[in-house]
C-alpha cells in the first residue's frame, strides 16, 4: 500500500451542489479581494515542555 496521499477532487455536479450549499447557509459568504487580502496566517503557538526531565 502507497503512503503517498492522493487529492480527488469533486465532479463538476459535486461542485455545484457544495456552492449551492454555501449560497444556502446565511452564516457564510465568499471574500472579496479586499477582504481576501487583510487574511494573516495563523502560526502554530510555541510548544511548552510537559514535564521536566533532569539534566
Amino acid at each position: 500500500m502507497s503512503s503517498e496521499r492522493k487529492l480527488i477532487m469533486p465532479t463538476e455536479a459535486e461542485d455545484v451542489a457544495i456552492n449551492a450549499g454555501i449560497d444556502a447557509d446565511p452564516d457564510t459568504y465568499e471574500l472579496d479581494q479586499s477582504e481576501f487580502k487583510q487574511l494573516k496566517r495563523v502560526e502554530r503557538p510555541p510548544q511548552t515542555p510537559t514535564k521536566a526531565y533532569p539534566a
